[in-house]
């Protein structure tokens, strides 16, 4: 398979050597072996839409998977607008109903805009299409959205790239063939005289016959697609500036020792966060998500660790007695939703286990040796590992309870003992390793086929060890070898640079990129590790912040306080902002007591970020003298947050961090929002000028402006029922406005009690519908209060007269039965609904770890949306601390937030379960409080 299409691409090198470009791209769409994309830009640049489906559908069709789905609906709307601008109503009628109508099924409503376009006179008068443009600008986006499309198609992988070919390659090929087919003819010392490559060349002789025969049976035995010879490069140590490509990390910038212990490293400051017993370990590896790390023993034993990106620390999660011997090696895989760790070992087997409890979930069996080393990977949404043993053999297993065995079984090359390994895009498999005989072999794989595509020359002949490899990015291949690090561009055989790194490496280095490529850590002799680095790794050491880092270099950790907080609407998730403007986003893993990652309190919540690395953050404001009220609200179908921190409002997308569009450029600044029910592409934005905007942030259009408050607005609210949106400010007053005409229907000031409880100048009115839509909870640092939504009278009131501390936040639970309350001193309170009369009473001291000089900072709370019983609180420790200074006594205060999570039958003998894990991550507590006040 492999040959013939190498000789596909030699046949379209001809024709295109020969001008023959129509013939090349008609064996292009016969074989489907490669997709031309320059020829394709031509088609669509030239508008020519008909050879443009022609030569796509050669290679896939509308409706094979989302990525073409895509490229189809893009290609076929152009041509529709096409035929708008050149007003040919006719013919855009007839791409609507012919070409269009197959997508209408998944996206009715767009469909029915595009049949509007008709009735328009221009349709960049339609607000999507404004900024449409010429014909040509317009072509040139369609291209690189279908680009981009192509690159991520499956459909396409490894066929928008040519192979790296010299010129004329087909020609020195026959020409090679000649020459041999001569040196055999029997007059060798003769010029050739050759009409025709139809035949042999040969010369008419009956030995000379015969001897070719023979010669030509010999060759035709051979199984040509596996055959590989291939001489050994002698590499010799080079200096890192000649040669070697810039973003190869290639300069030592760190330089320790280990002791043999598994250890946590911070590349800017060489100190080790943890130490476990001293046992030989044979692998570490990290999670895909960076949340875990297992580390695989030579003692049958596997240890978990969760890493806190928050705190930068780690902690051992489970310790599982995994094989009979030693585990040689381990990865992990998330089929299901479910995080499983995979390990193999001296016992021939390969067993999978639940990350989260330990549990066995798979035992696979087949190989014939010890079982070496593992590679996970994930395509076409089908999970599966790859395993090779110490004999050579690799097999490829899925997930599945049905123990049919491996379903694919290939050998290695010269049956060596070998890791694997994907590139970082996942479309490129390599393996390296080495054989009894010391044999050391680098190659990549076709995965789908199973066979190797080529062989990169330079390793040594007479390995004692295994030689080690890892791949950077999709470019860089690196192996430990002959006291050296060589490196090798994927897409070429031939060794690039070897670099002694200063010397003293052993033999066979064990060598590991990071993911984003910028660093290489290197084992070297004496039990030290170097680390090298690129001008942008260099830049990573040298000029960041100590504190915990995101995958591609940014700083992750909030230090401020936790402002606002809540739960997704699935109840799968916390989401938090903090005051320096960084979002923070708790999940539940799902796993088998927990299958469908809920939040719980039987399993502690992870910080989640994207594999991308991406950290949410919101615009600051620098003005010291502004009061900053910073504010966010989740969209119903939690894919989007609209988020405000005193800058501009931001539109984060939930699913990967990324920041979708930024609006409203300040002052005034944003100090409350919330989404319009009935379509998530309006928002409520209160701001700090007292008045309330309606904001399309899918069209970044204002809508309204609401006028009528006096001071800032603090609180927003939606009854679907009555159609009305409720605003408050901080001077009490509350406004009713219609939805429909967006005008004023009713104002009320909430009524404050004389004496100190009088509000202060920040002081913050929230507003929270009843389920009923018709009564909403006002809740203030004073009171709580309930109003009916028409009249507008108070039906019921809880002020904290009482109580020395006043409300920090408050929230109804999910059935609206129960009002949870935290008072600023870090008594949560729990009411009853109905009459607003405390029933339960919880103590700081029952929930926070004890310690002296602590003083409870304010909190936020809210409740889940399904479980009518749990609710989530961020408390913060304030350390107070007096320090002298110019004879000025100053007061410093320093904070360390506890996520809580409260779950309990509140009728059960006065028991409340919590669960408490600080944001920093560094202590956890479980706790049944006994005991606590009841009313």
């Amino acid at each position: 398979m492999s040959l013939s299409r190498d000789l596909l691409f030699l046949i379209r090198q001809f024709c295109k050597d020969e001008n023959l470009h129509k013939t090349a791209h008609m064996l292009e769409q016969e074989t489907s072996f490669y997709f031309d994309m320059n020829y394709f830009e031509e088609l669509v640049l030239s508008g020519n839409w008909s050879e443009v489906e022609a030569y796509l559908s050669s290679f896939t069709t509308p409706d094979s998977n989302e990525y073409s789905i895509k490229m189809y609906f893009e290609i076929r709307k152009q041509k529709f607008l096409e035929a708008l601008d050149r007003q040919d109503l006719a013919l855009a009628l007839d791409i609507l109903l012919k070409d269009l109508k197959c997508f209408a099924s998944s996206n009715e409503h767009l469909y029915k805009e595009m049949a509007w376009l008709l009735t328009m006179e221009d349709f960049r008068k339609h607000h999507s299409l404004s900024t449409y443009g010429d014909i040509i600008s317009a072509r040139r986006r369609v291209m690189d959205e279908v680009k981009a499309l192509l690159e991520a198609n499956p459909h396409f992988r490894r066929k928008i790239k040519l192979p790296n070919m010299e010129t004329t390659r087909l020609r020195r090929l026959i020409n090679q063939s000649l020459n041999w087919q001569h040196s055999q003819c029997g007059r060798s010392e003769c010029v050739p005289q050759i009409n025709s490559l139809l035949f042999d060349h040969k010369f008419v002789t009956s030995e000379a016959i015969k001897d070719s025969t023979n010669a030509f049976r010999i060759f035709s035995r051979m199984p040509v697609d596996k055959v590989v010879s291939q001489t050994n490069v002698p590499v010799q140590s080079q200096n890192l500036d000649v040669n070697c490509p810039e973003d190869l990390p290639g300069k030592v910038e760190r330089f320790g020792s280990i002791n043999g212990e598994t250890e946590l490293w911070d590349v800017r400051s060489e100190i080790d966060y943890n130490q476990n017993p001293k046992i030989s370990v044979n692998r570490v590896l990290w999670s895909p998500d960076g949340s875990i790390f297992g580390v695989a023993y030579s003692k049958q034993i596997v240890q978990l660790y969760c890493y806190h990106a928050t705190g930068n620390y780690i902690e051992k999660q489970l310790e599982i007695d995994a094989h009979l011997g030693g585990v040689h090696d381990l990865a992990f895989s998330s089929p299901y939703d479910q995080i499983l760790v995979i390990t193999c070992g001296e016992d021939k087997l390969i067993k999978v286990w639940d990350s989260m409890t330990g549990s066995k979930q798979y035992i696979c069996e087949g190989h014939g040796a010890p079982v070496y080393s593992l590679c996970a990977h994930l395509k076409e949404d089908i999970h599966f590992v790859f395993s090779t043993s110490t004999n050579g053999e690799i097999k490829a297993w899925m997930f599945d309870n049905d123990n049919t065995g491996p379903r694919v079984a290939l050998d290695a090359p010269g049956h060596s003992c070998m890791r694997m390994a994907y590139s970082a895009d996942g479309k490129r498999l390599f393996s390296c390793g080495t054989n009894e005989d010391g044999d050391s072999y680098l190659v990549e794989w076709e995965d789908t086929e199973g066979f190797i595509t080529q062989s990169y020359d330079g390793l040594s002949k007479s390995s004692a060890a295994i030689v080690q490899f890892s791949t950077c990015r999709n470019r860089f291949l690196v192996a430990g070898d002959e006291h050296l690090l060589k490196f090798w561009d994927m897409d070429n055989v031939n060794i690039l640079v070897s670099l002694d790194a200063d010397g003293g490496l052993p033999a066979k280095p064990y060598v590991c990129f990071n993911k984003e490529g910028t660093l290489l850590a290197v084992f070297a002799d004496d039990s030290k590790i170097k680390i090298l680095a690129n001008d942008i790794g260099t830049q990573l050491l040298q000029t960041l912040p100590s504190g915990s880092v995101d995958s591609t270099g940014r700083p992750c950790r909030s230090s401020g306080k936790i402002c606002r907080l809540l739960y997704t609407n699935a109840g799968n998730g916390i989401l938090a902002l903090a005051a320096d403007g960084i979002h923070l986003f708790w999940k539940w893993p799902g796993n088998g007591y927990n299958n469908y990652g809920q939040a719980t309190t039987n399993r502690p919540p992870c910080l989640w970020h994207p594999k991308t690395g991406s950290v949410m953050v919101n615009d600051l404001n620098n003005d010291p003298y502004q009061i900053v009220s910073p504010c966010f609200a989740l969209s119903k179908n939690d894919s989007y947050l609209v988020s405000a921190s005193g800058g501009m409002v931001s539109l984060f997308n939930i699913v990967n961090f990324e920041k979708v569009r930024r609006c409203l450029l300040p002052p005034p600044t944003a100090t409350c929002m919330a989404f319009y029910p009935l379509d998530n592409n309006l928002v409520a934005i209160g701001m700090d000028d007292s008045t309330v905007l309606i904001y399309n942030v899918r069209d970044s259009e204002l809508m309204n402006r609401l006028s009528g408050h006096l001071k800032r607005v603090s609180g927003l609210a939606f009854s679907n029922s009555l159609k009305v949106l409720v605003s408050a400010a901080v001077d009490s007053q509350i406004i009713v406005w219609d939805t429909i005409a967006w005008e004023k229907k009713k104002s009320i000031s909430m009524q404050i009690s004389v004496g100190w409880w009088l509000p202060s100048e920040t002081s913050e009115t929230v507003i929270q519908f009843h389920k009923d839509q018709l009564h909403f909870l006002a809740i203030h640092e004073t009171q709580l209060a309930m109003y009916e939504s028409r009249s507008l009278d108070r039906i019921r009131q809880w002020n904290t007269r009482d109580f020395c501390a006043r409300i920090s936040s408050g929230t109804f639970s999910c059935d609206n039965q129960l009002v949870f309350v935290v008072m600023r001193d870090g008594i949560v309170m729990i009411l009853s609904a109905l009459d607003l009369s405390p029933k339960f009473r919880i103590d700081p001291s029952a929930y926070l770890p004890p310690s002296s000089g602590h003083h409870v900072y304010p909190v936020v709370i809210a409740a889940h949306p399904q479980k009518s019983n749990q609710f989530a609180c961020y408390a913060y420790i304030c350390h107070v601390m007096l320090q002298t200074t110019s004879q000025t006594v100053q007061r410093h205060k320093q904070y360390d937030g506890q996520l809580l999570v409260g779950r309990g039958t509140w009728e059960e003998e006065n028991a409340l379960v919590l669960l408490a894990k600080n944001h920093t991550g560094q202590k956890e507590w479980r706790l049944r409080i006994q005991g606590f006040a009841k009313f």
